[in-house]
């Protein structure tokens, strides 16, 4: 692609733009482009080429893939999701017959839909893309994604399970690492205490897949200790056992065999569990193990707020 690009280039360069121009070689300019991720220079040849080809369709999906890509580094947001959404009129247009669409255009529609959070409109665009490629399961994990998003607790967790059976013996760690997320928020917006029974359960045993799969991954036992709160101002016995679990996995400076790297990594996840712990501690009045949690937080993050709080409260009791 990179040699096509060049060759491209050259021909682009020299040719006049005129009614001579050879439009597809152009439309495969643009995809030799978009296969580099060449987002700026699309852009370029698109404005160019669309006085020329107002209705070609590979001109007219380059261009609006071009400017979804560009959202995340403008300068002006809304002007470039404005330009998105000019861009995706072709989505619309009924001089297209429906085959000629595929699903990455709406995968496009989507990604720009969620940039606004118009999530229905999201939700719409990825069901399009399934319809037109259900092959392409990671769009069912997307679309279960947007579900949550929109607060359909139960379609996003029904999709979410019928992307993991289509995606059969390929399933990953981070899939199931990714299902545990949903139950745990779903485990957070529900308030029936049965539901939330069930939604409990069911994360744990998602993150217990990632854990079959990397016994040492302390992420997953961070989540399941996040799941298992289930009233914040209070002391509970499970998230402080699974918390307790986590840092006794994480890469220490003291373990002799973890790299400083890993342990850098490893410092926010710390600091969250000692604080957990340091709360706790406080809560039941065990001060000794309170400091013990607290100077671990400083340890991990020397500037936390939270640490400097529990830390002077501590000197305070001489403690």
């Amino acid at each position: 692609y990179k040699d096509a690009i060049d060759s491209y280039e050259l021909y682009y360069k020299a040719a006049p733009k005129d009614d001579k121009l050879d439009i597809h070689s152009c439309e495969n300019f643009l995809q030799s482009l978009y296969s580099q991720a060449n987002f700026a220079r699309i852009t370029e040849v698109t404005t160019e080429l669309l006085p020329l080809a107002p209705k070609d369709m590979v001109i007219r999906r380059m261009d609006f893939f071009a400017k979804v890509n560009k959202i995340g580094e403008a300068m002006d947001y809304e002007a470039a999701i404005a330009d998105a959404e000019k861009a995706s009129a072709y989505l619309n247009d009924t001089e297209y017959a429906d085959s000629n669409y595929i699903s990455i255009d709406y995968e496009y529609a989507a990604a720009l839909a969620k940039e606004k959070q118009d999530y229905p409109a999201a939700i719409a665009a990825y069901e399009k893309a399934l319809e037109k490629d259900a092959s392409k399961v990671v769009n069912y994990r997307e679309l279960a994604k947007t579900f949550s998003s929109n607060k359909q607790t139960d379609k996003a967790l029904a999709t979410y399970h019928t992307y993991i059976e289509k995606k059969g013996e390929k399933v990953d760690l981070i899939d199931y690492f990714g299902l545990g997320q949903e139950y745990l928020k779903a485990c957070r917006n529900e308030q029936d205490p049965a539901k939330k029974d069930e939604y409990i359960a069911a994360g744990d045993a998602a993150f217990n897949k990632v854990l079959e799969k990397e016994p040492g991954y302390y992420k997953a036992v961070m989540q399941q200790a996040n799941l298992h709160i289930r009233n914040a101002q209070e002391p509970e016995d499970e998230p402080k056992a699974l918390y307790e679990k986590a840092l006794s996995m994480m890469p220490s400076k003291n373990d002799g065999k973890s790299s400083e790297e890993d342990v850098l990594s490893a410092n926010p996840h710390r600091h969250l569990a000692a604080q957990y712990l340091a709360f706790y501690y406080a809560q039941k009045e065990d001060f000794d193990s309170c400091r013990k949690y607290v100077n671990l937080m400083l340890e991990a993050d020397p500037e936390s707020a939270n640490g400097k709080s529990f830390d002077a409260t501590l000197k305070s009791m001489g403690k």
